[in-house]
């Protein structure tokens, strides 16, 4: 009959062919399942035998052969769980998950509990021969059994602290806690997105493709789940190599994914999966979440800027070629980029247009929105009436002045029912900058009216306040048609209107009072939209990048301008924002 030493070698060979044909060959052209079947034949063959010589034996002999039987029978079991958890054993029993996040809690309960199993039967069986090595060949004693007992009682001991070292790694990162001393914060759902969800017709799936217990996870989890509240979308979590069938569905290819599909499609977000790189991203991920629920819910917009009249960013004339940078002659420290990337974020496509490139024949049919801001020379009279006509076919208009230009409001005077006066000073209430009377432009405002356009910035405490630099005076008047201007944004009362340029109050020639500074025009409900700004530095980068509320100001109203209004409101970030000090700018912006 099989020695005991010949029956130890053979399980240890029937259990190698199992773990090699479940993991590592399951899948090289059919060889797993010729390797698994020799394995459980050499490993069941092994134990069988043993089972007879223990029961076949007595005295100490049998008490030195029943410790290895229950071993192996323990590898056996455990050879078992590895099976059933395996591909190919799924595919043998002909087991069908309805949901695949229960497909992956299968296999890995399966894994576990075989593994288990295997360390504990086999590190005891290891650990029994080693002590029988020990006796030679002479007859087995009392002292000999009670060796080989110690010594598989010890290697059964190693196996369970093993197996509750994994079980603690295992739950310690499931639920893992960070404790984080310096600030950080995912941002939440902002009431721009909920309204979003809010408006979705057909439900959108959010699927994440994280590692178990990834930190990342947790933080978008929380997110998620608030926003689910509202309903519209449904959540699902997955691990990439677990559910490879879901991740090439989604057309996921690592890890940190955050995926969105509805009818239209799919939109992804990517985020790095360790805290620390992923910190950035998530203080902002609120607004990324809306720029991916846009794209599902509507159509691409276009936005044109004109363009040859020295506007912001923009050449005095129309540069050859693309014409997408600025010229010579573009006004220095201008740059737009920000309520570019803003536009974007809103899921609107930026275009240029010019005397050459139509405007001064018709603004395009795909032109959702007509944006100048702060043209230095008045437009041409085709120009103007290409304006016109698009707001007669109901187009929006967003208009930016800026005080001692040559541009002239001409006919929009009338059709706006606005008039545009000389620059607004405050001598009181305003921020420092150089520390000379230039700084009176740089004025602070929390007078507000409720209007779509401002929703965000209306419902902001008294603390609050929006930065207008020197912004022109605005006030409405009877155009005669059927346009009307509402008054949305007002300087405070210590503002006046620097009448004669010198940067002084002049009492007795000039009053102080609330200055007109922003204006929202709409003709019936399906006319013409227009905002009129009274300051076009509003949208220059080193004010739209650094001061929160202003950049809501901007987005409600692009939003309203677009007939959008339902989903103004703000977008969450927790971005820190610099406080920059420079030679030529000593300005704390908060």
């Amino acid at each position: 009959m099989m020695g005991r030493g010949v029956r130890g070698w053979t399980m240890v060979a029937g259990m190698v062919l199992l773990v090699v044909g479940g993991r590592g060959l399951g899948g090289a052209a059919g060889a797993g399942p010729w390797f698994m079947g020799l394995g459980a034949v050499l490993a069941l063959a092994a134990t069988a035998l043993q089972i007879r010589v223990a029961l076949a034996s007595s005295g100490p002999e049998r008490q030195l052969e029943l410790p290895l039987a229950w071993s192996y029978g323990a590898c056996v079991l455990g050879g078992l769980g590895l099976f059933a958890g395996s591909e190919i054993g799924i595919s043998i029993l002909s087991l069908d998950f309805q949901v695949p996040r229960a497909r992956a809690r299968y296999r890995q309960g399966s894994m576990a509990l075989g593994s288990a199993l295997l360390a504990c039967g086999g590190l005891a069986a290891l650990a029994g021969h080693w002590a029988d090595r020990a006796r030679g060949g002479r007859s087995p004693s009392v002292v000999d059994v009670r060796r080989l007992r110690q010594m598989s009682g010890g290697g059964l001991s190693v196996a369970l602290a093993c197996v509750a070292a994994m079980l603690f790694g295992y739950v310690s990162a499931a639920r893992n806690q960070t404790l984080d001393a310096s600030y950080f914060k995912t941002s939440s759902p902002g009431d721009a997105v909920r309204a979003l969800v809010d408006g979705i017709s057909s439900p959108i799936r959010v699927a994440t493709f994280f590692p178990p217990g990834n930190p990342v996870q947790e933080e978008v989890r929380v997110y998620l789940e608030t926003l689910a509240r509202s309903g519209g979308i449904t959540l699902e979590e997955y691990d990439r190599f677990a559910d490879p069938v879901t991740a090439a569905d989604f057309q996921v290819r690592s890890d940190g994914v955050v995926a969105f599909r509805s009818a239209q499609g799919t939109e992804r977000i990517v985020l790095p999966t360790d805290l620390d790189d992923a910190r950035s991203r998530l203080r902002v991920f609120d607004g990324t979440v809306q720029q991916a629920l846009l794209k599902l819910t509507r159509a691409r917009r276009v936005a044109y800027f004109t363009m040859g009249h020295g506007e912001l960013g923009q050449a005095l004339t129309e540069p050859l070629g693309d014409g997408t940078g600025p010229g010579e002659n573009a006004q220095p420290g201008a740059d737009v980029a920000a309520f570019r990337q803003l536009l974007d974020l809103l899921n609107y496509e930026v275009r240029d247009i010019g005397l050459t490139r139509g405007l001064g024949d018709r603004v395009p049919e795909d032109g959702a929105i007509l944006i100048a801001l702060a043209p230095r020379t008045p437009f041409h009279a085709s120009e103007m009436g290409a304006i016109l006509e698009f707001l007669d076919r109901g187009g929006s208009l967003l208009l930016a002045l800026e005080p001692d230009t040559d541009f002239e409001i001409g006919p929009l005077e009338a059709r706006l029912g606005l008039t545009a006066g000389a620059m607004t000073l405050d001598d009181e209430r305003h921020l420092r900058e150089t520390g000379g009377p230039a700084d009176r432009r740089l004025i602070v405002t929390n007078r507000i009216s409720p209007h779509p356009s401002v929703t965000t910035a209306s419902r902001q405490g008294p603390g609050a306040g929006l930065l207008v630099v020197g912004p022109v005076s605005l006030t409405a008047i009877d155009g005669g048609g059927g346009a009307t201007p509402r008054i949305t944004v007002e300087s405070l009362p210590s503002a006046f209107v620097d009448e004669n340029g010198n940067y002084q109050f002049d009492e007795g020639e000039e009053s102080k009072g609330e200055v007109g500074v922003v204006a929202a025009v709409e003709e019936g409900e399906d006319g013409m939209r227009a905002l009129v700004f009274g300051d076009a530095e509003m949208f220059t980068d080193r004010v739209l990048a650094r001061l929160a509320l202003n950049a809501a100001l901007a987005a409600d109203g692009i939003r309203w301008l677009g007939r959008e209004e339902a989903l103004a409101g703000e977008v969450v970030s927790e971005e820190d924002v610099p406080i920059t000090h420079t030679r030529q700018e000593d300005v704390a912006w908060f």
